[in-house]
């Protein structure tokens, strides 16, 4: 058995996401696709492209979401 899983997970255009407590904990998410924008809990905005990096570990997040026209696909690794 691994100790990391991986998901994938997709965003369709203009669409958002609020991350639950079950998303990514202490995750390792690279952008393989499209443009993400993420919303910090302090209303704070980011926008990370395709090859970026992001590290979840205690980022506390209010939003994700897709402000391009075309799907934004994460890969996430994370400790199972």
């Amino acid at each position: 058995m691994s100790a990391f899983e991986r998901r994938t997970l997709t965003i369709a255009p203009g669409a958002s996401r609020r991350p639950g407590d079950a998303d990514w904990p202490r995750a390792i998410v690279l952008v393989t696709q499209g443009e993400l924008e993420l919303e910090g809990a302090s209303g704070d905005r980011r926008r990370f492209g395709a090859g970026d990096l992001i590290w979840t570990h205690e980022v506390p997040l209010r939003a994700l979401r897709n402000p391009g026209s075309a799907d934004v696909v994460l890969l996430g690794v994370f400790p199972a």
